[in-house]
């Protein structure tokens, strides 16, 4: 499966199935909400316009609420989508990819894709970073995360105890990912290295400045 379109249709069908499942996690993310929360304040100032890209049930959308932003969301599953909007009712939340979606040049000061760019395939994540580019103001700030790898991979992978249910992944190494972030023309202002303990991962976290 090589066309882009299928693989975005194996991603929307996978979180439209696990909608609820991600959504019953939500109690046991307080540490993680809490560090998220003291990480993106960092870079987040009151009153901003922030988007987020691929919110899924929409944490992250609730503390930049909290902190007082002004709040954009793009979401590919229907079924996340609807969890988002319950959970952040003062986000504008668009049910689309984000491929299709045309905002403003500069239109956002702040512009978030936490677990999403091991979604997109590689020879599509350049496009990618040239939208998040062009609808970043000048000085705007990136922030973008996904796991390391000793080795890049392009794969199907089963979403956990679910074998039937297929999602595609994108896997980085840290050069590759930071050459990807060089050429498309950002500066890496912070680079935070997480370790997650249920799976092993470690998690690279990074703020880059347009």
């Amino acid at each position: 499966m090589n066309n882009f379109e299928d693989i975005i249709n194996v991603n929307r069908n996978a979180y439209n199935q696990l909608s609820s499942e991600f959504n019953s996690r939500e109690s046991d993310l307080t540490n993680y909400k809490q560090n998220l929360k003291a990480y993106i304040s960092r870079f987040v100032k009151e009153s901003e316009s922030v988007l987020e890209i691929g919110p899924g049930t929409g944490h992250l959308l609730q503390i930049l609420e909290n902190l007082g932003c002004r709040t954009t969301a793009i979401e590919l599953s229907e079924k996340m989508c609807e969890l988002a909007r319950k959970n952040s009712p003062k986000t504008v939340i668009l049910n689309q990819d984000m491929f299709t979606v045309n905002f403003c040049t500069q239109q956002f000061d702040v512009i978030c894709a936490l677990a999403l760019i091991h979604t997109i395939p590689s020879r599509e994540a350049k496009d990618f970073m040239e939208k998040v580019k062009y609808w970043l103001k000048d000085g705007g700030i990136f922030i973008f995360d996904t796991v390391m790898y000793d080795e890049s991979k392009e794969l199907f992978i089963d979403s956990g105890e679910h074998k039937d249910v297929k999602k595609f992944r994108k896997q980085y190494t840290q050069i590759e990912l930071e050459e990807l972030i060089y050429s498309s023309g950002f500066k890496i202002e912070d680079l935070s290295l997480n370790y997650q303990e249920s799976n092993s991962k470690v998690w690279m976290c990074y703020a880059c400045k347009k």
